[in-house]
C-alpha cells in the first residue's frame, strides 16, 4: 500500500502488486473493494516481484542501462 501520488504508488499500480490510495481514510473502501480473485492475482504479482528482486533482475536492469549510456557517450 502506497500514496497514490507517490513513486512507489506508481510502481506498485502499474506492477499491479499493491493498492494505492490518496488518504488513509480511503484505506477502509479500498480494501473492501478487493474481491478473492483480485486478491489472488495481487499475491501472484508479489510473488513475480519477489522472484524478480532475490534474482538481481532490478540490478541488471539497472546496470544494463548505465553500460548503454556509457556506450553512447564515448
Amino acid at each position: 500500500m502506497a500514496d497514490k501520488m507517490s513513486n512507489v504508488g506508481k510502481w506498485l499500480k502499474f506492477n499491479g502488486c499493491g493498492i494505492t490510495i490518496s488518504d488513509l481514510e480511503d484505506l477502509h473502501g479500498e480494501l473492501l473493494t478487493i474481491s478473492r480473485s483480485k486478491y489472488e492475482t495481487l499475491q501472484n504479482e508479489v510473488k513475480l516481484q519477489q522472484h524478480r528482486v532475490r534474482e538481481g533482475y532490478y540490478t541488471q536492469k539497472l546496470v544494463s542501462s548505465i553500460e548503454k549510456s556509457l556506450e553512447i557517450s564515448v
